[in-house]
């Protein structure tokens, strides 16, 4: 072995968790979440001008306005299609049907020292 190759092996093994002179980060605790929500449309019957959608603006901690769909946890004994109205009309006062399923996402963030993986 030649002595680039030693030296990028080393390397190699410095950047492992819990190699020698570096503590292992702790693991976090991973929690799964199903939410469900929905896209709310007035107007489908009309003209596409006349087409209108209800969406959820917030500011994040640096100040940037994220629009999102209203959604929510389901809670037990519900269906996820449940859910989508119940969580529509909590968030934007808007009463509706599901005409259609919109599919799934998922993604993870880190909250309170946990890792969530959710599902919407």
């Amino acid at each position: 072995m030649s002595a680039a190759e030693r030296a990028n092996r080393s390397r190699r093994n410095s950047r492992r968790r819990g190699a020698v002179g570096k503590p292992a980060k702790p693991h976090m605790r991973t929690v799964r979440e199903t939410s469900a929500g929905g896209l709310v449309v007035n107007g489908l019957g009309g003209p596409r001008e006349n087409l209108c959608a209800a969406l959820i603006g917030r500011t994040d901690r640096r100040g940037r306005l994220l629009w999102s769909l209203p959604k929510g946890h389901i809670e037990q004994g519900e269906t996820a299609e449940q859910t989508a109205m119940r969580e529509v009309e909590e968030e934007t006062g808007i009463q509706g049907t599901v005409l259609a399923s919109l599919g799934s996402i998922d993604y993870w963030f880190v909250t309170e020292g946990r890792r969530v993986h959710k599902t919407v």
